[in-house]
């Protein structure tokens, strides 16, 4: 409709939303563009159905078989063979019949023969997921009315006539009025349809694959997509309250898939900030504006915990702290009125561990342990409650993480090395029960991650070695399975840095080197693509102090001379830079990690006595 030049409708969404099912299903668009003008492009759209879902697959195999004889028939060499054909993203038997006629029907190239309301769309895909017969298997009776319209257009068009000629007389200011209603009812339909339609993709469709592996470039399409919708509506000036939260929500998931912390995100720290900032603008004017609904606060309380994770990212401590308080001060507000709603005991409790985490990354560990204990007790109390609940136990897990790594930071390994055994014993039975669940995935392979990092703190090389590979294993998978995914990317970075270290700690410094080295080239191309995240920066410093401090350990055990003196002064340059690095952040390290300023600048000063040693 928008390349002829026509009004657009429900079905013109119908249509988008047809598009969007048809890549995600066969991984191409309906029409090729490659290599064709602007002209041809719009005459394929205009004129051009789509071919079958199904036959994606075999038009696509044809194509790289022909490329496949052709680069067969250009080489000498008897050892060239094709390189394997890309599977499409659903196979190509699941798609025939049903799934084709439901795609092509959203995508007629005439509207009336379109779905005409996403009731209408989800329907049919509800009946074939029952089992039953769709609609999109034949025409409907008013296409078929269509049709013999346009064979006897003169008749029918005279018939009509002379019946409008008998009745208007008599029925114009009727028909006017009916008009009238019609069109306010039109125009009301379609504000709900599209409403409807971006609920369905941003929380429907949404949800059901966000546990899924791989699915962060499907999210963010998703999110997208609502958020056009969702901006449509909120443009026509609309004031209510529960389209504004919508509009919210909108932003608030396509900041999470951009840049969110601790979550699959696509490493688009600065994005991710302008989004929440969009979505916290939006919640605050909902409140301001009176709404009565206690759960608009809530929503607000999310808003100022997301402002807080974008301040970690920037190393702004204090607003890290402020805002997560501020989230709990706004969600202990509303305890009178909410205390039975489990939804925002869940809440609360998070916040709670927030806000612990927060207090400890500013210094205040026995506050911070507090809160988290506070909070610990809640969504102890709510898994108690329902154990099968795979978001609860992972708010538990996650909780016992934040404890483990507050008393490590101040130097309680014991207690740390507790409660990380606390969180392994909630994540594993769930992982049995649900292997594929990629946020279950996660969360444990951070715990693995602690486990070897506190072994190794305690000198138990063997543990922490048995650690370090189950954390590479299970991201080198998730990475494998999303590598769109940068938290995923670091959190794989990160575990080859723990067994690195272990290598260099225990004595084999020429083997951690190897993996160091691949490292920091990791960590340094994830800074410079999201530059934004000064988390990064702060974790590629960590790794050129083992660096530094492998070459040191090598330099000090080599005999000769000039391998020496060379081996040493890699050790110092290493070392510099994670010094300078470790300085930038001087204001806002506490615990252990203030003290790695101290313990590098020994390091150099090492360096240093044995380049001077060696000169003499």
């Amino acid at each position: 409709e928008q390349l002829a030049g026509e009004a657009t409708a429900t079905s013109t969404d119908i249509y988008t939303l047809g598009v969007v099912l048809y890549e995600l299903l066969t991984g191409e668009r309906p029409h090729k563009t490659s290599g064709k003008t602007a002209k041809e492009i719009v005459d394929s759209v205009l004129s051009a159905e789509p071919p079958k879902p199904s036959t994606v697959w075999i038009e696509r195999s044809s194509r790289q078989d022909d490329e496949t004889a052709f680069k067969r028939s250009d080489t000498t060499s008897p050892n060239s063979h094709a390189t394997s054909q890309t599977r499409p993203n659903v196979e190509p038997a699941h798609l025939r019949g049903d799934i084709d006629n439901i795609i092509l029907k959203a995508m007629r190239r005439e509207p009336e023969r379109r779905y005409q309301s996403v009731q209408e769309f989800s329907g049919d895909i509800r009946r074939y997921l029952d089992g039953l017969p769709v609609t999109a298997t034949a025409d409907s009776k008013l296409y078929r009315f269509n049709k013999y319209f346009k064979r006897h257009r003169v008749g029918v068009i005279g018939t009509a006539v002379a019946v409008i000629v008998l009745i208007t007389a008599t029925a114009v200011s009727g028909w006017q009025y009916t008009v009238a209603q019609r069109e306010k009812a039109a125009a009301e339909r379609r504000f709900a349809d599209t409403r409807a339609l971006a609920g369905s993709v941003l929380y429907e469709l949404y949800d059901a694959i966000d546990a899924i592996p791989g699915s962060t470039k499907a999210k963010e399409l998703l999110a997208m997509r609502a958020l056009e919708y969702l901006d449509k509506l909120a443009a026509e000036g609309s004031t209510d309250p529960y389209l504004l939260t919508e509009l919210a929500d909108g932003y608030q998931r396509m900041g999470d898939i951009q840049g969110g912390y601790g979550r699959s995100n696509l490493g688009q720290t600065r994005e991710a900030k302008e989004s929440y900032a969009k979505a916290r603008s939006l919640r605050e004017a909902v409140v301001a504006g009176g709404a009565s609904d206690p759960k608009f606060r809530l929503k607000l309380a999310n808003a100022y915990a997301k402002t807080a994770q974008s301040d970690l990212t920037e190393s702004n401590v204090k607003g890290y702290f402020d805002n997560h308080l501020l989230a709990l001060q706004t969600l202990k507000a509303l305890e009178t009125v909410l205390s039975k709603d489990e939804d925002y005991l869940f809440e609360l409790g998070a916040s709670y561990a927030n806000t612990g985490r927060a207090a400890a990354t500013n210094g205040r560990i026995d506050e911070g342990i507090e809160y988290l204990r506070q909070g610990e007790a809640i969504l102890s109390d709510l898994h108690h409650r329902n154990s099968s609940d795979v978001n609860r136990a992972m708010a538990v897990s996650t909780i016992n993480d934040m404890l483990a790594e507050a008393h490590s930071l101040f130097g309680r390994k014991a207690e740390a090395l507790r409660h990380l055994q606390q969180s392994a014993s909630y994540i594993s039975p769930l992982l049995v029960m649900n292997p594929d669940n990629a946020e279950l995935l996660r969360n444990s392979t951070a715990t693995h991650y602690e486990l070897a990092r506190i072994a190794l703190d305690l000198g138990e090389y063997d543990e922490a070695m048995k650690n370090a590979e189950k954390a590479i294993e299970m991201s080198a998978n998730l990475v494998q399975r999303d590598t769109e995914n940068a938290d995923l990317r670091l959190m794989y970075a990160m575990s080859l840095y723990s067994k690195g270290k272990i290598l260099v700690r225990s004595g084999r410094p020429a083997e951690g080197l190897l993996i160091l080295h691949d490292v920091l080239q990791r960590a340094t191309s994830l800074h410079e693509g999201d530059p934004s995240n000064e988390i990064t920066m702060g974790k590629t410093a960590f790794v050129h102090e083992e660096i530094g401090r492998a070459y040191l350990a090598m330099g000090l055990a080599e005999t000769n001379r000039s391998a020496k003196t060379t081996t040493l002064q890699k050790a110092r340059s290493s070392l510099q830079q994670a010094y300078d690095t470790f300085k930038k952040f001087e204001n806002v390290l506490v615990g252990e990690e203030a003290d790695a300023i101290n313990l590098v600048a020994a390091e150099i000063a090492k360096c240093n006595a044995a380049l001077t040693a060696v000169n003499r």
